[in-house]
């Protein structure tokens, strides 16, 4: 996996306490491209996080910056099926352009390679 160093931003593992700014996140991001939230979207991430083979600590990642940690960007790897898994990624708009949905692209697909070896 490529190693990906953005000035001023760090990648990490979710925490559950990440929840309220993951969701206002993806509302920002939504925002930007649909003009409002949508609310099928935040309960579909919000189902995941309930799910018993989520882990917060190896399946999602927020992207945050390095002055104020703001969250600049989430990413989750979710099984869909037992040999189905489904990725989501959203990067806010003020962030986009600085590698930071491929870095966290590169997260999901490391672990997507880690959980496929179960099948």
């Amino acid at each position: 996996m490529a190693a990906f160093d953005i000035p001023g931003v760090s990648i990490r593992p979710c925490l559950p306490d990440d929840r309220d700014a993951i969701m206002a996140l993806i509302a920002t991001c939504e925002t930007e491209e649909m003009g409002s939230p949508d609310p099928a979207m935040l309960d579909g991430v919000s189902i995941v996080w309930q799910r018993s083979d989520f882990d917060w600590g190896k399946d999602a990642w927020l992207a945050v910056a390095a002055e104020g940690g703001q969250a600049l960007g989430y990413g989750h790897l979710q099984p869909v099926e037992r040999t189905d898994l489904q990725a989501f990624a959203s990067v806010i708009p003020d962030a986009r352009g600085r590698g930071i949905g491929a870095a966290l692209l590169a997260k999901i697909e490391q672990r997507a390679s880690e959980a496929m070896e179960r099948f």
